[in-house]
């Protein structure tokens, strides 16, 4: 394992900490006393999300980011941020209850998310398929159906997930 250069550190910082804080401290403020049971999942929630918003902003790859740390840890971290956010989600689930429309938008979403998480981990994480040769195996035939650019119009279905958590919030 290479060394990770103080600019990547800084990102990693600001990008796990710094940016989910002001939504964070938002939510620790107002949020109401009804919720005071949940507010730690709820917290743990507000956190996946803009986590996930970051995921989505640095798969537009953006040039600023590129010259500072380089294009490989930003799909890195994109990766493991996704990862992280959507087990994030995975303790909101489990933390919260809601009920109609909320409920329905918040599983399919999350479902959506698991299920691209693993097609992304087959089909686009190529550190996972050459480490486990069954897993090779297995995209090397399903590749016939689902090339590369299919594969990429499918990860943008993540779009669609986002857009589905952030119909939960009124």
């Amino acid at each position: 394992m290479k060394k990770m250069t103080v600019w990547q550190i800084l990102t990693w910082g600001v990008i796990l900490f710094v940016i989910p804080l002001p939504l964070v401290q938002a939510m620790a403020v107002e949020l109401p006393s009804l919720y005071t049971s949940t507010s730690l999942a709820i917290q743990i929630g507000s956190i996946a999300y803009v986590w996930m918003l970051l995921a989505v902003y640095l798969a537009t790859k953006p040039k600023w980011l590129d010259r500072l740390i380089g294009l490989p840890s930003i799909y890195f971290i994109h990766g493991v941020l996704s990862m992280l956010a959507i087990a994030l989600a995975y303790l909101h689930k489990e933390g919260t209850s809601s009920y109609g429309w909320i409920k329905t938008t918040g599983n399919w979403a999350f479902d959506l998310f698991w299920g691209l998480l693993v097609y992304s981990l087959v089909f686009m994480a190529g550190w996972l398929t050459s480490r486990f040769k069954p897993l090779l195996w297995l995209k090397k035939q399903l590749e016939i159906l689902f090339k590369h650019e299919l594969s990429v119009w499918i990860h943008r279905l993540n779009l669609i997930a986002v857009l589905l958590v952030s119909s939960t919030f009124n």
